[in-house]
């Protein structure tokens, strides 16, 4: 139980930056966001015993690093793909369930490399939380899933206001 509640004081700490980076408005604060985030989550699910998590989210810091630097190419991507896969499943300790950060992971990993449009990287942000939020609640990562629907809310928010400048800039032009 103790563990349990570490996880989660952490967590909150990663949610904070979560928010953070889905109410950024350019894509290098999202990103810089996202490497804190994922440093904290790698960090919270040794204290869940969440392995294929904790695995997906090591290799993640990996790939954040350099997308935030601006140097993830495509071998970066192949290779954090391949790493996520195989090294996920060989330590998915949680059945189905310890898929959920795989196919996250994965679905970030490609986005990260493909999206360059800040609404599309906040559409893949919010899907990609989405899916972190079904895992922590069976991981019981309660501070997670509070940080995870204020992030999508964020996100949406942000998403919105992006759009509807655009529109307006449209419409006035």
């Amino acid at each position: 139980m103790k563990a349990i509640i570490i996880g989660n004081i952490i967590s909150f700490f990663a949610m904070l930056c979560l928010v953070a980076s889905c109410s950024a408005r350019d894509r290098e604060k999202m990103y810089r966001f996202q490497l804190y985030e994922t440093v904290l989550c790698t960090v919270a699910s040794l204290f869940f015993g969440s392995y294929s998590g904790l695995s997906t989210q090591f290799i993640a810091i990996y790939r954040n690093w350099k997308v935030y630097k601006k140097r993830y190419t495509f071998l970066d991507m192949i290779l954090s793909a391949v790493l996520i896969v195989i090294i996920g499943l060989i330590v998915n300790n949680r059945g189905l369930i310890g898929l959920i950060p795989i196919v996250a992971t994965i679905e970030l990993t490609l986005c990260n490399y493909y999206l360059k449009n800040p609404n599309a990287i906040h559409f893949s942000i919010l899907l990609n939380t989405a899916m972190w939020m079904v895992y922590s609640l069976f991981i019981f990562d309660f501070s997670s899933v509070a940080g995870q629907i204020i992030s999508i809310s964020a996100g949406i928010y942000s998403s919105y206001r992006v759009w509807r400048n655009n529109r307006q800039a449209s419409l006035s032009a």
